[in-house]
């Protein structure tokens, strides 16, 4: 008689229950590696640079963001639009484009991960792709919070504030040249991870960095929308980049200083001078704050006008002409008779513009701005002349009855310096940095006209500005090289690796096939 294990029914019912108890056991297993994987896990990064890891720095800042409840989450916001290729690319544009993506998306994933795994447990960190072509309504929300058009990484942060009134948020914009070096248009370092960590610190601090803007004097001002004089476009990048603006009028009390919250006072082409005790109030910002001072000039309308700086500026060793700068190289010169500055120096605010040949584009109405070889000597005191015109212009002192301008002894041959930075250096045991004075012998560049057609003009101020705040080395976070894939064959070598690349399927393609075959004749 057949035992009950040898009936077809009973067979076949407990084939099923084995295969049921396998599945369920298979997706046990499955379910708790994932489980333990997504608990008890570690990374390791095995590239030699460590491409794929943040720095403790930056580490140690994403688990400090405040985790208390209601408090907003820090976002970073990847704008797609400005680093997808587009179809009127070329094929090297659209291959940059493609490798800048891949960098920032790679970087933005380690922001995410280093979030979920703070120390102090999950930091309120949030990191968004936005198309703004596809998702008009998220592009509105992010034209609101501040995005500009060239923006490709805004990290923004909800300002505390009632649920019913309008909401507020601190923005640090970054664009392609926050985030990378280049030379000859050829990107060279990726400063992603140094850029958006600054950022990240920039909006998460409770105040905002105050900007003064000199007033009482006929300057410029960054609420005027004129083309030719106002500057409420590189107001708008300021604001953009979370500064907080305002106007200072130096007349009334003659001992009050400059306020203490001031991190630059800029002084945009006065048309009236200074008066000596408001020289002297931004002199002692300068020698005893550390300030930061940049200043924009135009060549004198008259003669004998004076701007009432000229003995801070001998102090810091620079000299401002009374001068008019002729240009007659046409190598220099814009159709429209615009100034065009090729003649530049090496340094930390011209460098991204003199590696990529950026033309600068000054109005006509430039006046030198140079190191003053007669200024007392100061050992701590570095002048360096950052810009200057070709060789075959002139720096003209009779020049207000108009060409044909009149030469004498005292003009100044090219190249002319048109714009000279002065600061202290170090000299104390922290290494902080003293005070700071940039000259520019023209002030037109950065009207509103100038400022948004010329590219250069832009980068020029950002960059100086940045500069003079120290912002460009807030962080100790080396640059690493950009993510490029490039491989060149010839047809041959193409075809030699083909093959041997096809060995190893082609061998267990045999295999499987020796093994079937075997197993049928037995």
């Amino acid at each position: 008689m057949p035992s009950r294990l040898e009936e077809f029914r009973f067979a076949r019912w407990a084939k099923s229950l084995n295969r049921g108890t396998q599945i369920l056991l298979s997706l046990l297993l499955v379910g708790g590696l994932n489980y333990l994987a997504a608990r008890h896990f570690e990374r390791w990064d095995l590239t030699s640079n460590q491409r794929f890891s943040l720095s403790a720095e930056t580490r140690s800042y994403i688990d400090k963001i405040d985790r208390t409840p209601g408090a907003p989450p820090v976002q970073i916001i990847l704008n797609e639009i400005n680093v997808t290729p587009q179809p009127t690319d070329s094929a090297e544009a659209a291959a940059q484009k493609t490798a800048v993506l891949e960098d920032l998306r790679a970087l933005l994933r380690e922001y995410q991960f280093a979030a979920l795994s703070a120390p102090g447990g999950k930091a309120p960190l949030q990191v968004e792709e936005v198309d703004v072509y596809r998702d008009s309504l998220r592009a509105k929300e992010l034209a609101d919070m501040g995005m500009a058009d060239d923006t490709v990484v805004m990290v923004a942060r909800q300002e505390p504030g009632p649920a019913t009134a309008q909401k507020k948020y601190r923005v640090h914009s970054l664009t392609g040249t926050d985030l990378y070096d280049s030379q000859d248009r050829e990107l060279t370092n990726f400063k992603g991870e140094n850029a958006i960590t600054s950022a990240i610190l920039d909006v998460t601090e409770s105040t905002q960095d105050k900007i003064y803007f000199t007033a009482g004097h006929g300057e410029m001002s960054p609420e005027d929308p004129k083309p030719q004089t106002g500057l409420s476009t590189l107001a708008h990048s300021l604001r953009e980049r979370n500064f907080d603006l305002e106007g200072l009028d130096l007349k009334g009390n003659v001992e009050a200083d400059i306020p203490a919250d001031a991190k630059l006072v800029i002084v945009a082409a006065p048309q009236i001078a200074f008066q000596p005790y408001e020289a002297a109030k931004l002199l002692r910002y300068l020698n005893k704050n550390n300030g930061r001072l940049m200043v924009f000039l135009n060549p004198p309308a008259t003669r004998g006008q004076h701007t009432g700086l000229e003995d801070l500026f001998s102090d810091w060793g620079i000299r401002a002409d009374e001068m008019l700068v002729v240009e007659p190289d046409k190598g220099y010169l814009a159709s429209n008779g615009d100034i065009i500055i090729r003649n530049i120096a090496r340094h930390d605010i011209t460098d991204f513009i003199e590696k990529n040949s950026f033309p600068i584009d000054f109005s006509p109405w430039t006046r030198p701005v140079r190191p003053d070889e007669g200024a007392a000597p100061n050992s701590d005191r570095q002048v360096t002349a950052l810009l200057g015109t070709s060789a075959k212009s002139t720096g003209i002192r009779n020049y207000f009855n108009g060409p044909p301008y009149k030469a004498d002894e005292y003009d100044l041959s090219g190249p002319v310096p048109v714009a000279t930075l002065s600061e202290l250096r170090p000299h104390d045991a922290l290494g902080l940095p003293g005070g700071r004075l940039l000259v520019f012998g023209n002030a037109e560049f950065i009207a509103n006209l100038r400022f948004a057609s010329a590219e250069a003009n832009s980068y020029l101020f950002l960059n100086a500005f940045d500069y003079l705040l120290s912002r460009q080395n807030l962080l100790n976070i080396a640059p690493k090289p950009p993510l490029k894939f490039q491989l060149n064959l010839t047809k041959a070598q193409y075809l030699n690796l083909g093959w041997r690349l096809a060995l190893l399927p082609a061998g267990l393609m045999f295999l499987g096939i020796f093994v079937y075959v075997i197993r049928r004749r037995a």
